[in-house]
Parts: C-alpha cells; sequence; structure tokens
C-alpha cells in the first residue's frame, strides 16, 4: 500500500513522469518540422553496424542531401568496401516508396562492383 501511494505522490508531483510515454499513443502525431532546417547540406559520419545474424562493423562515410533536386546520397566505407547510395525522392512509386540506386565495390579489383535498384 505504501508503495502505491509513493508512486502516485511522484507522478503527481513529478510531470516529466508519463510524459514521455504519452507521447507514443495511438493519436501521436509528429509536429510539423521548423522552418529554420537547411535542406541543402553534407556532412560526415561515423556507424556502428550490428544485427543478430553477427553483422558487426564500423563505417565512416558521407552524407549529400539535396531539396533541389529532390536526392538524397549516402557514401560508406568498411572493412575495405566502398558502397553508395542514392535515394530519389524526385520519382515515387504510386505506392509512396522511393527508387534506392546502390552500389557496392569490394576490395578486390577482380570482383566486378554489383549494382542494385530497390524501393523503400
Amino acid at each position: 500500500m505504501f508503495i502505491l501511494c509513493f508512486l502516485s505522490f511522484v507522478t503527481l508531483f513529478n510531470r516529466s513522469i508519463g510524459f514521455s510515454q504519452r507521447l507514443f499513443a495511438s493519436d501521436f502525431r509528429a509536429p510539423n518540422p521548423p522552418n529554420s532546417i537547411v535542406a541543402e547540406y553534407q556532412a560526415s559520419y561515423v556507424q556502428h553496424k550490428w544485427d543478430g545474424t553477427g553483422i558487426s562493423h564500423i563505417g565512416s562515410g558521407m552524407i549529400y542531401a539535396s531539396l533541389s533536386l529532390g536526392r538524397l546520397r549516402m557514401d560508406i566505407t568498411y572493412e575495405g568496401v566502398i558502397s553508395s547510395s542514392i535515394f530519389d525522392y524526385a520519382n515515387p512509386n504510386s505506392d509512396g516508396t522511393i527508387p534506392n540506386y546502390m552500389y557496392k565495390l569490394s576490395p578486390s579489383t577482380a570482383t566486378a562492383a554489383s549494382c542494385y535498384k530497390l524501393y523503400v
């Protein structure tokens, strides 16, 4: 009983508890982005990618965003591999997905480059 009263007291006087849970309610709507966002930019990044299948690598690369062209390009290098993706927001499909053009160069010169076109 004491624990229940204590938790109710803490929740009553500490407004931050439970607030973040309400943000993810079923009626939550994301706010509109601010008007001051820079739409054309480039930046470098470092990413640690891992999953349950044993993939684990640290990659570094560049990201280029262009609102005027409607494209986002991400270049990454990891374990001697060079890879690039171009997301073409200017040409969406009727179902709302966008084309993602990817190419990958392996560390061996004897291996041909691989190119893909996916929809995300």
